[in-house]
């Protein structure tokens, strides 16, 4: 029988931690769409300026983007979403077994060590992402949010607080 450790309570915190310190970063969206401040650069060297620039100051807002994309990802397709969630608890299940100590199957007939566990649900994963078109699903997504946020960012101009800062 295998034992389940408990969560980690400090990983749990870092987690909750971390997530607050992003969602209260998130630039206000009034900044993030300011018509006034897209426009054409003038040239490539000013476009990856920007990239550059923006990818930091609005870093947050862009993985808002992308995790908006990836639940609309997982809302429209109802077999990945299933299959994600059963993998997620798979591989959870997995990690919490002890490395030295085989997993017993099928009434003890079948044993398997955690490497192997990792092994059989790689080729499961790839198997299910096969059968539910979810590698389509993860090109258009990144696809997607890569042209929507380097587009965003390309054509959008620093803020003008960005000009007086000072450099170091």
């Amino acid at each position: 029988m295998l034992r389940r450790s408990p969560p980690d309570n400090s990983t749990l915190e870092n987690l909750k931690e971390t997530s607050r310190s992003r969602l209260n970063n998130i630039k206000p969206f009034s900044d993030f769409f300011d018509r006034n401040r897209f426009n054409k650069p003038a040239s490539f060297a000013v476009f990856s300026q920007r990239v550059s620039f923006n990818l930091q100051y609005f870093q947050n807002n862009y993985l808002l983007i992308v995790l908006v994309f990836t639940a609309y990802s997982l809302i429209t397709n109802l077999l990945f979403f299933i299959s994600s969630v059963l993998l997620a608890f798979g591989f959870r299940y997995v990690s919490s077994m002890p490395a030295n100590e085989p997993a017993r199957l099928f009434g003890g007939k079948v044993a398997l060590t955690q490497t192997q566990s990792y092994i059989g649900l790689a080729v499961l994963t790839l198997l299910t992402f096969w059968l539910t078109d979810a590698f389509d699903i993860i090109f258009w997504l990144v696809v997607g949010a890569g042209i929507f946020i380097v587009g965003h960012a390309g054509f959008m101009e620093p803020p003008v607080e960005n000009d007086f800062a000072e450099t170091v």
